[in-house]
């Protein structure tokens, strides 16, 4: 009879692999992420109007991980563009600022703007980081 420090049973087969799949899974998305830069676009308008366009920072898609904008108390109406398809409409306007966790991807041909009336001071701001560059297969 084998002493209990001498057999290894499923649990611990399946307890091994999990730490050696873990280890793996951090080495990959260390290495995914080493690539990988951080993007900040941003505008802030000082006098004021009425549409916040961003230039794109990178020629490269990039993920937008937050979106920030900051417009008067005063204002009745604030969207935001990003891409050809994605609008999103403020809708709590009194509080000033929008401010949202998000992942959406962009090339680099997408629109990114703040449009918000009446005129008025503004920032509007995207902050996230390149998409990682998959090549195709043939």
């Amino acid at each position: 009879m084998e002493s209990p420090g001498e057999f290894i049973g499923d649990v611990e087969k399946v307890f091994g692999m999990i730490a050696h799949l873990s280890g793996n899974i951090d080495r990959l998305v260390n290495a995914l992420s080493y690539d990988q830069q951080d993007v900040d676009e941003y505008k802030s308008l000082v006098s004021p109007g009425t549409l916040l366009t961003l230039a794109p920072a990178f020629r490269t898609p990039i993920v937008v991980d937050f979106i920030l904008a900051v417009f008067p108390t005063t204002t009745t109406s604030a969207v935001i563009q990003l891409g050809p398809e994605r609008t999103i409409t403020i809708g709590n306007l009194a509080a000033g600022v929008f401010a949202v966790d998000t992942r959406i991807q962009l090339e680099y041909e997408d629109m990114r703007s703040l449009t918000i009336a009446p005129a008025g001071i503004a920032h509007f701001e995207i902050m996230g980081h390149t998409a990682q560059r998959i090549a195709d297969r043939i």
